[in-house]
Formats: structure tokens, sequence, C-alpha cells
């Protein structure tokens, strides 16, 4: 603002009147001109025929509306001059300043500045259950769709019983929700039992929740954690002192809190992970685990396993050191060692053992339900597991940068953007009958691929005509997809969401379609010199 607003003008006139030798002089008379002030800017917006519409309007004091100035400026390029500006699709989350300059008679003026940012009211990402989805909008509102009947008459999806408002992030178990709100609370819904109901908890100070497969847990700012859903799956922690947590992680029925102190608690199924008292767990720095079994590695490099024997709880008949990362399957573990080398061990038909693949210079491992693909710093690939991924004989694996997967098939993106598969071909091993060139990222359910290209469309592959029959719906301009078990939607440059698949999975998001759409916008000051 100009100096002026702090500054009064006090212009004194003197007159000494001489006449008739009276030597009398008139009192001094003073005048005060006041300058234009901006008080406020105040920048709204309305939907027309022409577009989307900003408009400034000001609040001032000793101004003259025929000698007030408006700028609208991106990056300080001038975009308007008059009251309003009409906003364009790439204006949205961009900086924009306006910048007002008033005048009066007197010409004492006046400038003020506001700079804002628009952005839509739209789907800003996708949470998903076994059979629902959740869509988190940017102010903060959530649509969901999906599953309507989820087994004692309790809907996976009606979240129409809870205040979905001010939500920050969403976390979900196979069949229920739990969202965080901006103030740490949290509300869920669901399968009551199965962590839907949270009512018998208070659910305040929440920093990030997790889950089993039919419970969560909420970890505190304080460190401490509060359980709820199905007692066996780790619902009940009434057994453990739960203080100084730092980061939790589960198994499909039990929990494992890693603490400050680099020491476990566990909970929940004893025989999946819960009891940990067989084994010493101390300098613990990450937790590992396949859906029955905990794998802990140390500040040394060396691992501790406990859970179900056979299916990774039982390491005793590998040497596990320098250890720098787990990977698993369903019921077997993959640890890659610092010198590039991976040792194995669990359930053997599914990954647990690799003595028959030499496994040296192993980058990075990925994995299916019941194989693995250990990526090679040259590009090539090594697989080892069940006949669902762990053979890819069949087909040239070089010059691959990333590997995706479906529970029983792999699919390589490689350097040039194409893309190599193989598995069960029911579920995405054969990508014999589509194109797969310039291929950005891959994305799948349980048995269904869908690649997202260069130019944002989509390509699908595997699964059933229904699971993954996209010829209903338009797939271009997509930015990111998300999944159930059975169904796909996919978040376009737009801000719409399109969904296919199966129906009862969330395939069919017409019951929302209006709510999904982007609806108004949000507009941020992030910088002015006016209230």
């Amino acid at each position: 603002m100009n100096f002026n607003k702090a500054i009064w003008g006090f212009i004194v006139f003197s007159f000494t009147l001489l006449g008739c030798g009276s030597g009398e002089s008139n009192e001094s008379s003073v005048i005060n001109t006041d300058p234009a002030v901006i008080s406020s800017i105040d920048i709204s917006s309305e939907l027309t025929e022409q577009g989307q519409i900003l408009k400034a309007t000001i609040s001032c004091l000793d101004c003259l509306p025929t000698l007030t100035e408006y700028s609208w400026s991106i990056d300080g390029m001038i975009i308007s001059t008059i009251d309003s500006y009409i906003l364009t699709a790439q204006d949205f989350n961009k900086k924009i300043r306006i910048e007002v300059s008033v005048n009066n008679n007197d010409n004492l003026a006046d400038t003020a500045y506001k700079i804002v940012v628009p952005s839509r009211i739209q789907v800003s990402e996708i949470y998903s259950s076994d059979g629902a989805f959740a869509a988190l909008k940017t102010d903060g509102s959530v649509v969901t769709w999906g599953e309507s009947y989820w087994g004692e008459n309790i809907s996976a999806v009606d979240s129409s019983s809870v205040e979905l408002t001010n939500v920050s992030e969403i976390y979900s178990n196979p069949y229920a929700f739990a969202a965080l709100k901006a103030d740490s609370s949290v509300v869920t819904w669901g399968f009551n039992s199965r962590g839907g109901d949270s009512s018998a908890v208070e659910l305040t100070k929440i920093a990030k929740i997790y889950s089993t497969d039919a419970a969560f847990a909420a970890l505190k700012t304080d460190g401490s954690v509060v359980t709820w859903g199905e007692s066996y799956w780790g619902g009940d922690s009434s057994a453990v002192e739960l203080t100084n947590v730092t980061e939790l992680y589960s198994t499909e029925s039990a929990f494992a809190a890693l603490k400050t102190d680099g020491s476990i608690v566990t909970w929940g199924n004893s025989e999946n992970g819960g009891d940990s008292s067989a084994v010493e767990l101390t300098n613990i720095t990450k937790i590992y685990s396949t859906d029955v079994a905990f794998a802990a590695l140390k500040t040394d490099g060396s691992v501790v396993t406990w859970g179900d024997n056979f299916n990774g709880g039982d390491s005793s008949a590998v040497e596990l050191t320098k250890v720098a990362k787990i990977y698993s399957t369903n019921v077997a573990f993959a640890a890659l060692k610092t010198d590039g080398s991976v040792v194995t061990w669990g359930n053997n038909f599914h990954g647990g053992d690799s003595s028959a693949v030499e496994l040296i210079n192993v980058a990075e491992i990925y994995s299916n339900q019941s194989a693995f693909a250990a990526l090679k710093a040259d590009g090539s690939v090594v697989t080892w597991g069940s006949e669902n991924g762990g053979d890819s004989s069949a087909v040239e694996l070089t010059n691959v940068t990333e590997i995706y997967s479906t529970l029983h098939a792999f699919a390589a993106l490689k350097t040039d953007g194409s893309v190599v598969t193989w598995g069960n071909n029911f579920n995405g091993g054969d990508s014999s009958a589509v194109e797969l060139t310039n291929i950005a990222k891959i994305y799948s359910n349980w048995g269904v691929f869908a690649a997202l290209k260069i130019d944002g469309s989509v390509v699908t592959w595997g699964g059933n005509a229904n699971e993954q029959y996209t010829s209903a719906v338009e797939l271009t301009n997509v930015t990111e997809i998300y999944s159930t078990t059975h169904a796909f939607a996919a978040l376009q440059t737009d801000g719409s969401v399109v969904a296919w698949g199966s129906n009862e999975r969330g395939g069919d998001s017409s019951a929302v379609a209006n709510d999904l759409l982007p609806s108004g916008i949000n507009i941020v000051v992030i910088e002015t010199d006016v209230p």
C-alpha cells in the first residue's frame, strides 16, 4: 500500500489582511484532504456461460470509481485489466495476482494487491476396500460407491450415517473404511464388527491408521495406539502396553508395533504373528510380513522371524545377515542382501525355494501371491515360485524398468514403453490380444491389468469380460487408476472419475456420477497487503 495511508496532508494557509492601518491579522485556516484508501479486496467466483469467473470487489474510502484500475497477472504476465478474469483450465492451482490502484480528485492515490490460488473442488484421491471406493475431494468431502451388501446387513459403502467433511486421508481394510479428518479425529463406516463401528473407542489426536483384514489400529500423536474391530484379528490390544510407538505393521490377522527404543509389541492372532514371545525383538529398524508371519530387520542387518512356521515364521534354515530389504508373497519371504544376492524361505511352492535360479546382482524384487520376480541391475529378470508367474521361460525379459502383478500373473514394463506378460492367462498372463506400446504405468486388481499410456488412454487385459470391459466408458486423459478386487476407477485431468469392472465391486458409479464431477472452486489467499 502507498505511504499515503499513514500520513495526513496538512496544508496551512495564512492570510494577513492589511487595511486602514488596523495592523490586525485573521486566524490561520487549516484544510485537511483525505487520501484514497483501499481497506479490502474480496475475490469471489461465479460459474457463467463464459466459464468460471474470478471477480475482485474493493472497499475504498474517498475513491473515485472512474479512477480505479485493475491488473490480473500470472507469473508476471498481465491476463486482465478489468475487475474480473475468466479462468482457463491451465490456471487452476497457479498463483494469480490482482493489483488495484485507486485515486481521488486531489491525486492522493493508493494501491493494494492480493495473491490467490484457485483450485477446483474435485476428486483428488480414491481409496478402496475389497468391494467399494471412497473418493476424497479437494474440499475434504467424500463420495462412496460399490458393494451395497457385505454381510450382517452392513453396507460397506453406506457412509450416510457419518459426517464426511474436512477429511484429509482415508484408510481401509477389506471390509471397512476409516477417514482421518483435519482435526485429527476419525470417522469409520462399513462392516461394523470388522472396523466399520468405532463407537467404543476414542479417536482423537490420531496421526495415522493401520489395518489387518478385519481390524484397525490408530497411532496417536503421543505414540499411544487405539484398536477396534474383530478381537481375534487385532481389534483388541488390551493385553499389551502400547506407548512410544513409531510405526505399526500387520499380517492378515495380527499387528506388530515398533517402539522408539527398537523393541516390538505384538497382538492379534497368535499363530499369525500375534505372539512373539519366543524371539528376541530388540534393535529393530523395520518389519515385513507375509499373510501369516513377520520378519523384523535389525540395525546390524540380521533378521528375526515369527508367526506361522511353514509360511515364513521359521527362518532357521537360512543365513540372514547383511540384509538390506525384505519382500514377500502371501506365504514366503525373499531377503535382498547388500551384495545383491537373495535368500528365500517359507512355503516352497510360493517362492520359499529359489535353489533352481541364480540370484545375484539383484536390484529389486517384485511378487504376486505365489511367485517372485527379481529385477537385476542389467534389466533382466529372474523368476521363481508357483506356475502362476514363477516360470517366465516363454518370454524375453530384458531392458525391464518396472514389474507389476495381479494375484497370479506379472507384467514387465520395458525401457521402450512396451510390456511383456506371463503367468496365469486368466489373470493377465496373456496380453496377446492388446497392443502394449507407449505405456507409462500399469495398474491391476486381482485378475486384470490396466495399462496407462503416455497419451492418457488405457488398455486392459486379463480376467473375464465383465471385469475388464471398458468399451462402455471413455478412458482418455487419465492421470491415475485405482482398484478394488474386481473393478477400476480412473481419475481424469478434468477432475472427473470413470469406473468400470464388476458392478458389485465398484465398477458402476452411475448413482454418484454427479457427486464425482468437479463442482465450483476453492480460492486460497496466500499473500496480501490488505485485511
